[in-house]
């Protein structure tokens, strides 16, 4: 995930910590523990230190495959537009299909994807990303969950599903980016 940047100054306490997320090995597209328990505790400790929102915390422990976290965080604000998109993401990543899928019309569309489709067009020149996505619409959220279903199950060859994982860590990261940016209107109910 090297090509990712935090939204942090280096005199920031989250810096170094999101810096160790962003440039981790490529994550499963369904994890089955934290990528690192240190790195929870100093997601913690330096988010009570930066003062940051719950949906900052919530995209931490999400790039750190601490769903648990995650979930109990974004759960305890449902009925807000991002609490609700990072509600979908913690259903995408556990594997709860399903529940994505009711996460997303929950949501609705939520400005991370504009953000999303110019990153993508923008930023990426992956080719097997690109293909993944529609010039048209570049960031449809109904149109990934499929694409992580598939890569979950197998049926891509390797090099799909690995652009599928980092398709998913890119959406992360962006949602990262623009919680950070945007902590009133992250924050606004309906």
């Amino acid at each position: 995930m090297s090509t990712f940047r935090s939204p942090y100054s280096p005199d920031s306490a989250l810096h170094e910590t999101v810096k160790a997320l962003l440039s981790r090995p490529l994550p499963s597209l369904v994890p089955k523990a934290p990528w690192n328990a240190e790195i929870t505790k100093e997601i913690e400790q330096a988010s009570a230190a930066e003062s940051t929102s719950a949906f900052v915390t919530a995209v931490l422990h999400l790039l750190n495959d601490d769903l648990d976290r995650a979930h109990q965080l974004v759960q305890a604000r449902e009925g807000n537009p991002t609490a609700d998109y990072l509600h979908m993401l913690v259903h995408r990543r556990e594997g709860d299909w399903s529940n994505t899928g009711y996460w997303i019309r929950r949501a609705g569309k939520h400005p991370i994807y504009d953000m999303l489709s110019t990153t993508i067009r923008t930023e990426t020149d992956d080719p097997t990303i690109k293909g993944l996505v529609s010039e048209a619409e570049p960031w449809n959220p109904t149109r990934m969950l499929e694409l992580c279903r598939q890569a979950s199950s197998g049926k891509p060859d390797r090099e799909t599903a690995d652009a599928v994982s980092r398709l998913s860590t890119l959406e992360i990261a962006a949602a990262l980016d623009w919680c950070v940016q945007n902590p009133e209107e992250a924050m606004s109910a309906r």
